[in-house]
Order: structure tokens, then sequence, then C-alpha cells
């Protein structure tokens, strides 16, 4: 909760700089200031990567920006104010000793580099579809979007490629993926839906988060003719598919 609340404050701290800029200076107290408003942070960023914002807080990150200036934002129970500031024609926001820049594009609010430890939050304006996290899908994740199923296989130390594999009479059956744009994926193997998992990408390797105490494992990497090589293991099989898109998915 501590780590929670410390991303929170970080936050407030530039909602409130992004106020105080966007009220400008003596005598244009009139002019509309773009940054008020509630905002609803929706994904971080970090390493080329991004993840919904549930899987980093433990609760809901909000930010109320104030026509004045004055920030708060609300974490669970947690709550607190701060205010924003302009630096070197920069939006900025002060927390404690710590600067973090804040980018506004239209209904999207970014505040980037929290606390300088290279994690950048993303929020959009309530009531907006800035607000949906299937909006900030990477072109990595996008290319994975749909329904995939096996073309061959390959056992551990086999040199070539099969179209037979124990268990099914199709080998497109042995393995089928489909991913969704809520970042979950349905794994089927061998026709038996092993579960629905929440899936994440990075420089084109994907990782499904298959629960602790399954024996299954799989990991994926896209190829470069658009497949995708799987590895799948459990307790008897070790096993690599090249998994092509049903027709239509392309």
């Amino acid at each position: 909760m501590k780590k929670s609340i410390r991303y929170l404050l970080s936050v407030i701290l530039v909602v409130s700089t992004l106020s105080l800029i966007g009220c400008g200076g003596g005598g244009k107290a009139a002019k509309k200031n773009p940054y008020e408003g509630k905002w609803i942070a929706v994904v971080a960023e970090a390493l080329g990567t991004q993840m919904p914002i549930e899987e980093c807080f433990e609760g809901d990150v909000n930010l109320e920006i104030e026509h004045s200036g004055k920030v708060k934002f609300t974490i669970d129970n947690d709550k607190g104010t701060g205010k924003l500031a302009k630096k070197d024609e920069k939006t900025v926001l002060k927390i404690e000793g710590e600067e973090m820049s804040v980018t506004l594009d239209g209904d999207t609010l970014t505040l980037d580099d929290l606390l300088g430890q290279g994690v950048n939050i993303i929020f959009g304006r309530e009531g907006t579809d800035a607000t949906n996290p299937e909006n900030y899908l990477s072109e990595d994740e996008l290319a994975v979007i749909g329904e995939w199923y096996s073309e061959n296989v390959k056992e551990l130390l086999d040199e070539e490629a099969q179209t037979t594999l124990d268990g099914v009479d199709n080998i497109n059956d042995a393995m089928r993926l489909k991913f969704a744009k809520d970042r979950t994926v349905q794994v089927i193997y061998k026709g038996a839906e092993l579960g629905t998992y929440p899936w994440s990408a990075l420089y084109g390797y994907y990782t499904i988060e298959m629960d602790d105490e399954a024996p299954e494992n799989v990991l994926i990497t896209m190829e470069e003719d658009g497949s995708l090589s799987v590895q799948y293991s459990d307790e008897d099989d070790y096993l690599t598919f090249k998994c092509v898109k049903s027709a239509g998915e392309e």
C-alpha cells in the first residue's frame, strides 16, 4: 500500500502542476484551464510495454484538477492534494523535491518518468473514450489479437516439424489461442480448454500468466513470417507449435 500511495502522490503532483500551468499567468484567470476535470489512470508504461493500471496499483488512481490549479487524488481510501507548476516552458508536477513532466493530448494526460523510475502513467478524461484501455494497445499487441491454430509441431528432440500429434485427429486442434483486446487469452490444448489468462507483450515476445499451481507453461514469439512460435510444456510434454491466424483474422 505504501508503494501505491507513493505512486499516487506522484500522480497528484503532476496533476497539480498541470493545473497551475493551464491557469496561465496573472491577468488571464478567465482563460479556460485545459487540465481541469477528473482524470482516470488507465495504463502504465515501462520498458517498452504497457500494463493495465490495476496490475500496478492496489486500487483506482484518479486525479481531480480544479480551475485554480489545485489537484486532488484518490487511491482506494487514500487521498491527497497537490499543485502544478511550469518550468522551462514545460508543465511539471513537483512533490517532495521530485519533478515529473506532464503531457496533455486532448483527453489524454501522461505523467512521464514517475519518480525517476522510468514508468509513465496515462490518464483518460472521465466520460470520454480515452478511459478505454483497448485504445492503448501497442503494435505488437494489436498484431496478436485474434484466433490462432497450430499448423505443425516439434517435440523436444525433433529436427523436422510434424503435422500429426497423439491425442488429436487434426493438428489444427493441438493448440488454439484466442487473444482478446482486454489482454486475456483463451488457451486450448488438444481440444481441452486450459483456461483464460492475462497476457503481455514485449519486443515480439508474449507471456501468458498461467496459474502458479498449474503444470502448464506457455511462451510465445512472433516470427518474421507473422506466425507464432508457441513453446508449450507440462509434466509430460515439451512441444513447439507453429501457429497461424484463422482465416479472416489477418
